[in-house]
């Protein structure tokens, strides 16, 4: 403003200090006012749509999210639509809690194995809880047919029950390392369906009004710790 309020002084005393002061503010904004509108209006668009985030199990599902921000409608966790993660959760759970308590009678008392193989195998058999980052990487970087969450829960816990009954299939004659091996495998399945609920989870998070934020996470541990009491 000043610029321009100092071309208008000397525009009429010297035509050549005007003319150098106009084209110093034309160079100063270079950038046509449509241009900035336009880049402007494509930032907004891009920050509403990373705000509503992505459906729980399909992308491209409509949003739930009402002109506020918040959800349209309350979140019922065992309504047809969502009760398949606590179903995931109450899983993990179960699983959580038999994969390590079968490991005593199966190798100590049935196989006489010693104290460092015991201890040895629950560790091989806890591994993949560390590799729970690259899980979500892989679901969160390659999406199947469009999906980031579904197909990975399933693929999951359809290796898992497949893994199970090869267990079952080895009856008492089952060695001591095919145990620690199935079951090793059987908690990298669960594991893998496990993460990409995790993400599900955090979307169905986003999607509860901010006064009541925080039960879905809630109740998908709480229904976890049931599946370890099961």
């Amino acid at each position: 403003a000043a610029s321009e309020d100092a071309g208008e002084t000397f525009k009429t005393e010297d035509p050549t200090v005007s003319s150098l002061l106009e084209s110093s503010v034309r160079r100063r904004s270079s950038v046509p006012a449509a241009d900035i509108e336009r880049a402007a209006s494509s930032k907004r668009q891009y920050s509403l749509s990373t705000s509503l985030g992505e459906d729980i199990f399909e992308e491209n599902a409509p949003s739930k999210f009402g002109s506020g921000g918040e959800a349209e409608e309350e979140i019922n966790p065992f309504s047809k639509d969502y009760v398949g993660l606590t179903a995931s959760y109450l899983g993990v759970g179960a699983m959580l809690g038999t994969s390590s308590s079968l490991l005593y009678p199966l190798l100590i008392v049935k196989n006489g194995v010693s104290s460092s193989f015991m201890a040895a195998s629950h560790s091989v058999v806890m591994l993949w809880w560390s590799y729970k980052i690259l899980f979500g990487f892989l679901s969160d970087c390659f999406p199947i047919f469009g999906f980031k969450r579904r197909p990975y829960i399933i693929f999951g816990w359809v290796m898992c029950l497949f893994t199970l009954l090869c267990l079952a299939r080895g009856g008492n004659d089952i060695s001591a390392s095919n145990v620690v091996v199935l079951l090793s495998v059987c908690n990298l399945c669960y594991v893998f369906a496990d993460t990409s609920a995790d993400g599900a989870m955090v979307s169905f998070a986003h999607k509860e009004p901010i006064e009541r934020r925080g039960r879905i996470q809630t109740h998908c541990y709480s229904m976890m710790s049931l599946g370890k009491i099961i």
